[in-house]
């Protein structure tokens, strides 16, 4: 199963319906809507439509904008919680990386919009950007490198038109992270089933999907989730971006 396809097989007529979730949700408005905050992508979809919501209501959860929010009316209890949300943080980048970065920023243009997966390379790259100018994010998640390139101008939003802002499904990473996007415009939470739909990323000019592999053999087979035999990484999301950048490029 892809990640895209989490919505649809975890709904009432899947392959695999939810009859309760457990969802940490963040202190509600004066019109009774909880956000889920850092991680909506399946999350909010998948709660929208189980017939059981048991909600963690915590001041450490971010009101996210965009599609991240859930009525009081849709959940069946609640309990409140105070310990933090756990934090992810990049190792650090060694020079090889940095110089690997480097080459990969130079093939993106001011005014493209990027996907961005999780890791070192990744990670650099972000780094690397801080030089360009109108770059847009249409991503399956975020860490904290991108607060930098918000901060530095590189992604601005244009509000009569809503390009250039943030799109994404999951906030990986740190407190400061969580802090920055907590109730910032320039951020859009999304589903996945919006991340990660083909006709979507088709749809945007000058997209470029950046992903870290951890082996290609002589023949270009990319293996990016198991080492030495071991699985190491979960069913991700890069697969669909890296199918549709196929796709356009054999176009």
């Amino acid at each position: 199963m892809r990640y895209s396809q989490t919505v649809s097989a975890f709904l009432p007529n899947g392959a695999l319906p939810i009859d309760a979730t457990f969802i940490r949700v963040s202190a509600p408005d004066n019109r009774g809507y909880y956000s889920i905050g850092i991680s909506p992508s399946y999350s909010l979809p998948v709660s929208l439509n189980a017939k059981k919501v048991i909600a963690e209501v915590s001041e450490e959860i971010p009101r996210s904008p965009g599609n991240s929010f859930i009525h009081k009316s849709r959940i069946t209890c609640f309990v409140e919680s105070t310990f933090p949300l756990k934090e992810y943080q990049t190792d650090n980048i060694r020079q090889e990386e940095q110089k690997v970065a480097h080459h990969v920023s130079d093939l993106i243009e001011d005014g493209s919009t990027i996907q961005i997966g999780i890791g070192i390379i990744p990670s650099a790259v972000i780094r690397e950007l801080i030089t360009k100018r109108a770059i847009g994010i249409h991503s399956g998640m975020v860490s904290d490198d991108i607060i930098n390139l918000v901060e530095a101008g590189v992604v601005a939003m244009n509000r009569k038109h809503n390009k250039n802002r943030i799109i994404v499904g999951e906030l990986i990473g740190t407190q400061k992270l969580f802090s920055f996007v907590h109730k910032n415009p320039i951020f859009k939470m999304a589903t996945v089933d919006y991340t990660h739909n083909p006709i979507i990323i088709s749809s945007i000019p000058k997209f470029v999907a950046i992903n870290s592999a951890l082996e290609i053999d002589l023949s270009g087979q990319v293996n990016s989730e198991k080492l030495d035999g071991l699985q190491v990484g979960g069913v991700g999301g890069g697969f669909r971006f890296l199918y549709r950048s196929f796709s356009l490029t054999r176009r």
